[in-house]
């Protein structure tokens, strides 16, 4: 997701700068003395930005409270001026990151990585594109429901935020499979555009790699971006979802228990009466 594409598409769509190069800097480059220069010389003269992730910077976090949970944010971006020496943080917008959870243990597979850099220092990413099992060695099957459990609440509780004190804009980034095994939690994936939801500055941008089979390198890609909002996510998840299942498959349900029923017990049957 740091890939300098992606983390300025996202900037963009956040702080609506249609600049065609952002200016965009990891947090931990203000520690050296000539990055921190450059910084600020060209913040003096148009916005920069400048963001927090948990290895360049860390994740910012709101503490929690007896009545409210405690959050952290993959990426937080901050929209930067400056004044003679010193940093003027205007607005700020957040960036969110999904992956795929899988069974298993990724020991293993860290394992053979570690490996195959020290073996293969100056030819990893080759060796890594003839050897793919490496990436997912003992690694089970994707964890799918798993996924959107652990999801949907932070999403709708993170996409609430945007347009709230100073936060800009919130993203969330998402791996094309990732999206795909929504659907039916989404009741389809069917998204059109909706007029509610355009002054509501809050994204999904679905990712997939595109791969260069010469080095086995991949770079992400966007190949879908969908604006939306929180209320958008819970009718389409508590509304409509529910009312298709009522429809069309709870009598699946009662079907599935007379069945069950009998093969404990063949005199069995619906109770015409109810």
């Amino acid at each position: 997701m740091l890939e300098r594409g992606i983390i300025q598409e996202v900037t963009r769509k956040i702080f609506s700068d249609r600049r065609e190069e952002l200016p965009v800097y990891p947090a931990v480059h203000l520690q050296d003395e000539v990055r921190r220069a450059e910084i600020i010389e060209r913040a003096s003269a148009e916005t920069v930005y400048v963001f927090f992730q948990d290895k360049l910077g860390g994740e910012i976090n709101i503490g929690g409270s007896p009545t409210t949970p405690e959050l952290s944010f993959d990426i937080t971006i901050m929209e930067c001026r400056s004044e003679d020496d010193w940093i003027l943080l205007g607005r700020y917008g957040l960036f969110e990151v999904q992956t795929m959870d899988f069974h298993g243990s990724y020991r293993h597979a860290v394992k053979a990585l570690e490996a195959a850099i020290d073996l293969h220092p100056n030819d990893f990413e080759r060796q890594i594109g003839k050897n793919q099992e490496w990436l997912g060695r003992r690694i089970e099957g994707p964890n799918i429901a798993n996924v959107f459990k652990r999801t949907i609440y932070q999403l709708i509780l993170k996409f609430d935020l945007a347009g709230n004190d100073r936060c800009a804009g919130v993203v969330l980034g998402l791996p094309e499979a990732v999206w795909e095994s929504w659907a039916p939690h989404f009741g389809g994936l069917d998204w059109t555009d909706d007029e509610t939801d355009r002054d509501n500055n809050s994204w999904i941008l679905v990712l997939s790699p595109e791969q260069y089979p010469e080095t086995g390198f991949s770079k992400m890609r966007i190949r879908k971006e969908i604006r939306t909002k929180a209320e958008t996510l819970v009718h389409r998840a508590f509304t409509v979802v529910p009312d298709r299942i009522g429809k069309e498959r709870l009598p699946d349900l009662f079907d599935g228990i007379v069945r069950r029923m009998r093969k404990y017990h063949g005199n069995t049957k619906p109770d015409r009466a109810r």
